[in-house]
């Protein structure tokens, strides 16, 4: 069950982890809300808006705005059920693209999230066109570790991680859903980039027969 300490309205996330709703825009029921791991602190569930098979988000069990607000004990215990997810999907879907988009857009400067709830994309990448897309675009990123986190609490960021590392910039009315337009754009993509628009169910199929096969496979070398 979700800690929704300090909550003023229902958050489409909690409510999906605590299993009193559906994932965002879904009806009950649905597929999306299956998740593909569960740790103590998060939960790996596929993402609605499945661009590219293997494209997940980890959520936050407990309730907060981002992940900047977290403090370093906190945010280390999301990083390390991060790489539980990566060593979980990377054999299958190979390298990623973790970003964090910061605070939602509800406030009065968009500020790139959609759902004001902390949450990682976690996006596949085998061939870092999208890493190096978001790395070398006008966004000036420098290195962040977990104690330098709580700088960008109150600001608009986006916050990426790239093989174990994690950097970061300050970036005031970040378009929503950033990261979909990137993927979208760099990937050359059809349909839209936008969740609400196309939910990417025949990806979501896609992702859960490939992860299936290769938890099978594993099964039958032991």
């Amino acid at each position: 069950m979700p800690d929704t300490t300090g909550q003023d309205v229902p958050c489409p996330y909690c409510n999906n982890i605590s299993g009193v709703g559906p994932a965002p825009h879904l009806s009950s029921g649905s597929d999306f809300d299956i998740p593909v791991a569960e740790f103590d602190r998060t939960v790996c569930v596929p993402t609605v808006g499945m661009l590219t098979p293997g494209y997940c988000l980890l959520v936050d069990r407990v309730h907060s705005s981002s992940y900047s607000t977290l403090s370093r004990d906190q945010f280390e215990m999301v990083v390390a059920d991060l790489r539980k997810s990566l060593n979980l999907l990377e054999p299958v879907f190979g390298p990623y693209l973790v970003v964090e988009h910061g605070f939602a857009t509800r406030r009065t400067v968009p500020h790139g999230s959609c759902i004001d709830h902390s949450h990682f994309h976690l996006i596949p990448d085998s061939c870092g066109v999208l890493t190096e897309s978001v790395l070398g675009s006008e966004l000036a990123f420098h290195k962040t570790s977990a104690g330098e986190l709580e700088n960008l609490a109150g600001h608009g960021y986006l916050l990426i991680g790239v093989d174990s590392e994690f950097y970061s910039t300050r970036f005031e009315g970040l378009p929503s859903q950033w990261i979909r337009r990137r993927l979208f754009e760099v990937r050359e993509l059809t349909g839209s980039w936008d969740w609400a628009a196309d939910v990417g169910r025949d990806n979501l199929l896609k992702t859960r027969k490939m992860l299936r096969e290769c938890s099978e496979e594993g099964n039958r070398g032991q």
